[in-house]
């Protein structure tokens, strides 16, 4: 059986994902509104990670979905196809420098 690992993004990378600041990032993550953990580093604070699916999450629940895509309406697409174009279109912002 093979395990398929989620892609996990930093703060920044979700900053450039969300078209929002680092700090805005870490207080979604600290008040809950958007899931992820810290990996911890002796000496430091830790940094945030957060998941794939997280990010997907937080877009549907604050319905910045359409926005995310400048389109208005999704019936035509599938789920599983929505999901897709989604996971890429996240990646491929998270990727830009």
């Amino acid at each position: 059986m093979k395990i398929i690992s989620e892609r996990k993004y930093t703060v920044t990378e979700v900053a450039r994902i969300l078209n929002c600041s680092k700090s805005q990032v870490r207080y979604l993550l600290v008040t809950g509104q958007l899931r992820g953990f810290k990996i911890k580093k002796s000496g430091s604070r830790g940094s945030w990670r957060i998941y794939e699916s997280a990010i997907i999450d937080y877009l549907i629940e604050n319905d910045n979905f359409a926005e995310f895509f400048s389109k208005k309406d999704f019936s035509e697409l599938d789920e599983k196809v929505l999901l897709e174009k989604l996971k890429k279109k996240i990646f491929r912002l998270a990727s830009r420098r």
